[in-house]
């Protein structure tokens, strides 16, 4: 009788099996702190916008007030260099803006005595989403609903002024 060595056809499918599953366990893993890292740059990118707006009002001169948007739903780029290095872009997709809404009056091109600014967030379960909507909450008659491209749905995360 010959004494074969080596493993069984079933033996190797199993233990492929085995590594199949655990990496895709890894992966989901990976893929879920991936997009935790990428929202938390988020809120600090709209952050530190928060700060440079913050900065800015208070270096005008006469009534305070912030800048308007130029154009559209972009942030202003006079902010940058002197309030913020360099105006941050979406840490996944870079020719993403973060989106710059002014108001009272709605949509104001002078004067603007409020803003908000919105990113849109990869986890869906972000408890911080509800809480930042709910802290700056969007009035009809303070910013103009078209300018911005998200629904409250869309896992959209604002700040506005303190």
């Amino acid at each position: 009788m010959i004494k074969r060595k080596g493993f069984t056809l079933i033996e190797l499918l199993v233990v492929i099996s085995i590594i199949g599953i655990l990496a895709a366990f890894i992966v989901a893993s990976f893929t879920s702190a991936q997009q935790k890292a990428r929202d938390s740059r988020r809120k600090a990118d709209l952050d530190a916008l928060k700060k440079a707006l913050e900065l800015n009002k208070s270096d005008t001169t006469g009534a305070k007030f912030y800048p308007a948007h130029a154009g559209g739903n972009t942030i202003p780029s006079s902010l940058a260099p002197t309030y913020i290095k360099s105006i941050p872009k979406d840490p996944k997709i870079a020719t993403l803006n973060y989106y710059y809404a002014t108001g009272n009056p709605q949509g104001c091109s002078t004067n603007c005595a409020s803003y908000r600014l919105y990113a849109k967030l990869e986890n869906n379960l972000d408890p911080q989403i509800a809480a930042s909507q709910t802290q700056c909450p969007n009035t009809s008659d303070t910013f103009t609903a078209a300018i911005i491209p998200y629904a409250a749905a869309d896992n959209v995360y604002v700040v506005c002024p303190s």
